[in-house]
């Protein structure tokens, strides 16, 4: 489907007066391609490709304390490199693992597979026992919104002085979620966090839920047993007949979603230290009280390749890439040999598969349904006439190979409020990409050929009767069975020359390259059918 719409805009009919784009120069020097070129393609797209290609050099054994940086949006490609380095820090054996948090939240669904990671990290770690690698996060100057991160760290929560978190609200960016929408939301937070909490922590569950909506009212309660109590507004209305309370105090109001400071964090139990000047500080904490001693430290922060992938999967870089790969892709069919456009093409699908493989959304069989649906598009372009059911399964399987590679190969709940944002963004960004290669194609056709630069890659030259060219076949009938050559590569269209002329033609359905000759087996006014011919007839 996609081939259909661009090859028209590049392919002028033959009454018009100028050749089309797509016949390029046939010169030799146009096909000579340097070598380097796709080897270095071919290099970078094994290097996305290669798991190894993320790996830190390995030092297994090394123990230590081991810190796994988090200082990004929190998506795809960032948590599958995060989750990478907690594995890098299980296979050193550490001693312990400190989490240096510091994110501006982001993806919810993604966040809530970060926490998955911590909460079941190392040998033996599930959501029962946990890890068996004492575990610690230490929460940056600034606001860091990766609630997930923090609840779900087994060990101590370690915060520098300024910092603060929580405020885990579920947003949709550009608009308002509906009240029945964002419950929903929160209340799949609800359930992770409780989660992390309820297990091994001992953290207020009131508390936790005020991190998340604005409708909980939170309040410290003192009863005459001298206990320090957390309620909701909902539980306090409840409880005052079982408890004798002696003072209370509002912490969070009405409309507002609970800020854990320093201090909050010591009065609610998050927190067992006060905070720290700097990470150093809190490296030093966990030497006395865990370790015990001067051992090493090993800093794991992402590669330049996870800084690339993460690139490769912002969503306009996305549309950019299959604009790119579907426009080269497209004027290499409509070519003569395979160069540069072809190189490009591949090199860009190559780029946003890749990068989507390797952020643990996409898998192979994203890739077999482009595959597949390149070979069907092929079959209904080349060999079968017309474009009927093969065509249109083509262009099905070109769609969802594209789709799942951003939504994932499971199958969309539009019930769900996370779900339903990764099915939008991607629609956006396969129909956006599908629709700019349409209009770069058109582009190339009207404005290529004006190009000082570039117009030597077209025929410029007016196709005149002089020349030998026509519109029409008016003696159609009388050309079935004669014999001439081809002057271009048949794809299956192109020109032939026939008894001095050079006419539209195409082939039965086979590529018949260019200089070769054939034989007339069907002929109407507008279209003349060739095979290569196979016995030794004069032209």
């Amino acid at each position: 489907m996609a081939n259909g719409p661009v090859q028209l805009s590049l392919q002028a009919p033959a009454a018009l007066p100028v050749a089309p784009l797509g016949v390029f120069d046939t010169e030799p020097n146009m096909h000579t391609r340097p070598r380097i070129l796709p080897i270095l393609t071919t290099l970078l797209l094994c290097a996305l490709l290669s798991e190894r290609a993320f790996a830190q050099s390995e030092q297994p054994g090394t123990g230590g304390i081991c810190v796994v940086t988090f200082d990004a949006e929190v998506d795809p490609s960032s948590v599958a490199s995060f989750k990478r380095r907690l594995q890098e820090a299980v296979d050193r054996q550490a001693d312990v693992i400190l989490i240096d948090l510091n994110t501006w939240g982001g993806r919810i669904d993604s966040a809530e597979e970060a926490g998955d990671a911590i909460y079941n990290l190392g040998p033996g770690g599930d959501k029962d026992s946990g890890p068996s690698i004492p575990t610690f996060i230490y929460v940056r100057n600034g606001f860091s919104a990766g609630t997930y991160f923090i609840l779900a760290t087994p060990n101590e929560i370690l915060m520098e002085r300024g910092s603060t978190w929580g405020a885990c609200a579920p947003i949709q960016p550009g608009e308002i979620l509906d009240l029945n929408m964002r419950k929903k939301a929160e209340a799949i937070i609800q359930s992770a966090l409780l989660r992390y909490t309820s297990a091994r922590r001992d953290y207020s569950e009131a508390a936790v839920k005020a991190l998340i909506t604005s409708e909980v009212r939170l309040f410290e309660v003192r009863t005459d047993l001298d206990e320090t109590l957390y309620w909701t507004g909902d539980e306090r209305e409840s409880n005052a007949i079982y408890y004798n309370v002696i003072s209370e105090k509002e912490i969070v109001t009405d409309h507002d979603l609970l800020l854990v400071n320093e201090e909050l964090a010591l009065q609610l139990g998050f927190c067992k230290q006060p905070a720290f000047d700097n990470r150093e500080a809190a490296i030093e904490y966990i030497k006395q009280e865990v370790v015990i001693g001067d051992v090493s430290v090993h800093v794991l922060e992402p590669t330049a390749v996870d800084t690339v992938v993460g690139i490769f999967n912002i969503w306009w870089v996305r549309v950019i890439l299959l604009i790119i790969g579907f426009t080269g892709v497209i004027i290499e069919f409509q070519v003569p040999g395979f160069g540069a456009p072809g190189i490009t093409g591949i090199v860009c699908l190559g780029l946003y598969f890749g990068s989507s493989y390797l952020a643990g959304v996409a898998d192979w069989v994203s890739i077999i349904f482009l595959l597949l649906g390149f070979v069907l598009l092929m079959l209904e372009f080349f060999v079968i006439p017309g474009f009927g059911v093969v065509g249109v399964l083509g262009f099905l399987s070109v769609f969802a190979g594209l789709f799942t590679a951003i939504y994932g190969t499971g199958i969309p709940d539009i019930s769900d409020p996370f779900s339903s944002s990764r099915v939008f963004e991607g629609l956006v960004v396969v129909f956006a990409g599908l629709g700019g290669s349409i209009l770069l194609g058109w582009a190339l056709s009207r404005f290529l050929p004006r190009s000082p630069y570039l117009k030597r890659l077209v025929h410029d030259q007016s196709l005149k009767a002089s020349d030998g060219y026509v519109a029409g076949n008016a003696d159609a009938a009388d050309l079935i069975g004669k014999f001439g050559r081809t002057a271009t590569t048949l794809r299956p269209s192109g020109k032939i020359r026939l008894e001095g002329r050079v006419l539209d033609a195409e082939s039965d359905g086979s590529i018949i390259e260019a200089d070769v000759e054939v034989e007339v087996v069907r002929a109407t006014p507008m279209a003349i059918v060739v095979r290569e011919r196979t016995g030794n007839h004069g032209a």
